[in-house]
């Protein structure tokens, strides 16, 4: 979500029935609507989680099993994931809330999130469970103190990464009249 919401602001781009007239969104809600459209968090969230489940288990069967039925069962299981993240994608540009350039965006940091995740990730943060799991109550709260600062410095990037990039954006007058006219004056209380 991080990525995601450093590169709305960062790249600031419009949905297309901001720019367009004849393009009708598939849905006004006003977390999506009014928000910025590059890139797709919704490619991102199907495509991503869906491989990094995907490498969890080929990488799990990968070590007990090696014969044609399992590799066929693993081939299977990635096109279906990516399948699962193509239709996503598509169907937001099908519902007219992204481009497809936002579309590729989106999957691509979905990819990159499941590789870094799976090649850098995975094993310190498996290591990490592990080691919460087998913890005394005192170390349970260090741990947990530990992930609260983390998060409060997450939290306080994403905020300075809007106080930075909110004031050069420029919001156009035939995005805001194209979103009023497609959704409703309501949804401005939440956009840009």
């Amino acid at each position: 979500m991080f990525m995601m919401n450093v590169g709305k602001l960062a790249y600031h781009g419009p949905r297309p029935f901001w720019e367009s007239p004849d393009i009708h969104p598939g849905s006004c809600a006003p977390n999506s609507a009014g928000q910025f459209g590059n890139p797709s968090g919704h490619a991102m969230c199907s495509l991503g989680p869906s491989l990094v489940m995907w490498f969890d288990y080929n990488s799990s069967v990968k070590q007990s099993h090696s014969g044609l039925g399992s590799q066929l069962c693993r081939f299977f299981l990635l096109a279906v994931a990516i399948a699962f993240g193509f239709t996503v994608g598509y169907s937001r540009v099908f519902l007219g809330m992204h481009t497809m350039d936002q579309i590729l965006f989106g999957w691509l940091l979905g990819v990159w999130f499941a590789f870094t995740f799976h090649f850098c990730s995975r094993t310190a943060l498996t290591q990490n469970a592990q080691t919460l799991l087998d913890t005394t109550a005192t170390e349970f709260a260090k741990y947990s103190i530990w992930c609260t600062v983390l998060f409060i410095a997450a939290l306080t990037l994403e905020m300075v990464n809007y106080f930075i990039f909110n004031p050069r954006i420029v919001i156009s007058e035939t995005w805001v009249s194209l979103l009023v006219q497609n959704c409703g004056i309501e949804v401005l209380d939440d956009a840009f």
